[in-house]
């Protein structure tokens, strides 16, 4: 029986490996397909399917360096608004209309 990713992610925060993290990556990558399919992709070159599930692995990797399993917050939680957030700003980076501030 494999672990779940709640299971990995505290084990990795306990003692961080490179087996652990790659594991922690492919059992989230339908989350990264989830939240890559629920967002409106701009016409744009640069916003292909593949540049946001970039976007959103960069914003995985970074919940997982930042999450704290003290917190009582489960890591799909926690990994799945800095995922979407990372997607986001990705978005706003490549938006050729000036945001008005």
């Amino acid at each position: 029986m494999s672990a779940s990713l709640q299971d990995l992610v505290s084990e990795y925060c306990d003692s961080p490996s490179p087996a652990l993290r790659n594991a922690i990556i492919e059992k989230s990558i339908p989350l990264v397909k989830s939240i890559v399919g629920k967002i409106n992709r701009p016409d744009n070159a640069l916003a292909s399917y593949e540049d946001l599930e970039s976007a959103g692995v960069m914003g995985l990797l970074q919940a997982l360096d930042n999450y704290n399993a003290d917190q009582q917050v489960q890591f799909n939680t926690f990994a799945y608004y800095r995922i979407r957030g990372n997607i986001i700003d990705y978005l706003r980076k490549i938006d050729e209309v000036p945001r008005v501030q």
